[in-house]
């Protein structure tokens, strides 16, 4: 739902075998540790791995050292009444051990490597109460694999029904969900009861992380963690809470619950607006149901929801097994979680994150204006954002082509958006062979692909958020797995 995608502001450095990369390329170092945090020390371990299936290289360990933060910024002593939990959850059990780790002093974790392969990442969790039992403090990080595996995927899938809110045929049904936004049943820190507290959760790739009022929490969550909040730059919407670490459960097409391990979530208690925002309306309603599914949303920062840690779509790749490859497939019908075979699908490559560890950089796209005078065509990065049914085109505004704009009101201003009739193209992908490719008319009463509108950002560098509304005529593929996004026709 956040029109516009944060822009790299950093570079990694060249993977070491079993060691940290600190405070580079956007990831958090452990000094810079906030209060009612877990800080991690290395922030993120990269492990000397093998690149293909099957093979293995040397067995090895790794420590990390953690240090709790209670409210105030003082750190948390663990004890035998209150230590401190580590829990390792990843894409095969066994590959790193011990699963939990429990300490009652000091502040070193050491963990076993078995050196098999692994292409995705690990993530650890931890938390401890803070003193006097109010609060915990709460973290995780990640560890990579140091060397590029080779692209391997698991057979497994789960298929989430997209809810049918207004009835209908399954056809009506999922053209209705791409007009008005997809939606999955979901519960967040139940447990055995978690198919009774399904709600229908928004289904946003312009953001990362799970939102869900604080009172929908279940009885598993852990927390309440350091204070904590999102905002949503399309809406103006600020949504404001406390962090937990809780599993999310769906309900599959078959009727089976899954979940994903224990997670970064946010618990929030009210809401309010960004002063002067012109799509805002000012609500006291905290009453959002939210799964922010996306990538390249950003660097790391405080408890910012920016890492595939972060996820839910991916962690229920962490089934233990294997089977599952992280990554989906969105339909206005349906969502499978998994990566499916490549067969019929039109591929553009990501390039690895420069700012969140194990995320994926945005895609690239052109678009053009074919009927207004040269230069008209801008290429940038791009982003099918399904939480929005519009389109956003940043864009300095001395190298927009003429007629290509005007000005009409939003909230108590004007805003510049592309004038309704205007023949535009969208390219994904490679120029000369893009990956998805459609042109349309701009009109207000949007049938197909086609924006409802298009409004244009004075910000410098050119990017554009095409919305939800090409689902009409593709099917959407994100592969975190071996780092692609993907597209195949409708029919």
């Amino acid at each position: 739902m956040n029109r516009t995608a944060r822009r790299p502001s950093a570079s990694l450095a060249p993977a070491l075998v079993l060691a940290a990369l600190g405070a580079l390329g956007g990831v958090r170092d452990a000094a810079a540790a906030r209060p009612g945090e877990v800080s991690f020390s290395p922030s993120v371990v990269r492990l000397d791995n093998p690149r293909t299936p099957g093979a293995t290289r040397p067995q090895a360990t790794f420590t990390l050292d953690l240090v709790a933060y209670d409210a105030q910024g003082a750190p948390i002593v663990p004890s035998a009444d209150n230590p401190l939990v580590v829990e390792v959850s990843g894409p095969r059990r066994g590959v790193v051990t011990p699963g939990e780790a429990r300490l009652e002093s000091g502040s070193s974790a050491t963990f076993s490597y078995d050196g098999s392969f692994f292409a995705t990442p690990i993530t650890i969790a931890a938390w401890i109460d803070e003193p006097g039992g109010a609060r915990k403090a709460l973290g995780r990080t990640v560890v990579l694999p140091g060397n590029p595996p080779d692209c391997a995927y698991g057979s497994g899938r789960h298929t989430l029904r997209v809810s049918c809110e207004q009835g209908g045929s399954e056809e009506e049904c999922g053209l209705a969900a791409i007009r008005r936004g997809l939606k999955v049943k979901a519960a967040v820190g139940h447990g055995a009861d978690a198919r009774d507290e399904m709600q229908p959760f928004g289904v946003d790739t312009g953001s990362i992380g799970t939102v869900v009022p604080v009172d929908r929490l279940g009885p598993d969550a852990i927390g309440p963690g350091a204070p904590g909040r999102v905002y949503y730059d399309s809406s103006g919407r600020i949504f404001s809470g406390s962090h937990y670490l809780a599993s999310v459960a769906f309900e599959t097409e078959d009727g089976r619950v899954v979940r994903t391990p224990r997670m970064l979530v946010l618990g929030i208690d009210s809401a309010s607006c960004v002063p002067g925002h012109p799509a805002c309306r000012a609500s006291d309603d905290p009453g959002l149901h939210y799964l922010g599914v996306g990538f390249a949303r950003g660097a790391a920062d405080a408890h910012a929801f920016v890492s595939p840690a972060d996820n839910a779509f991916l962690r229920l790749a962490d089934d233990g097994d294997g089977t599952i490859s992280p990554g989906y497939v969105l339909t206005g019908r349906a969502i499978t979680i998994g990566v499916p075979p490549a067969d019929g699908w039109s591929m553009a490559p990501l390039a690895p994150s420069t700012t969140a560890a194990g995320d994926w950089s945005p895609a690239r796209a052109c678009w053009s204006f074919p009927e207004l005078p040269e230069p008209n065509r801008f290429c940038g990065n791009f982003l099918l954002d399904v939480g929005l049914a519009e389109m956003f085109l940043d864009l300095p505004r001395a190298e927009r082509p003429p007629g290509s704009e005007e000005m009409r009101p939003c909230g108590e201003r004007s805003c510049a958006y592309v004038p309704d009739g205007t023949a535009m193209q969208v390219a994904v992908g490679s120029p000369d062979a893009p990956a998805m490719a459609y042109d349309f008319r701009l009109q207000r009463e949007a049938r197909g692909p086609e924006p409802t509108w298009a409004m244009w950002i004075d910000r410098p560098q050119a990017f554009v958020n095409v919305g939800r509304r090409p689902l009409f005529r593709f099917h959407y593929l994100f592969d975190a797995t071996c780092g692609n996004v993907g597209f195949r026709r409708v029919g």
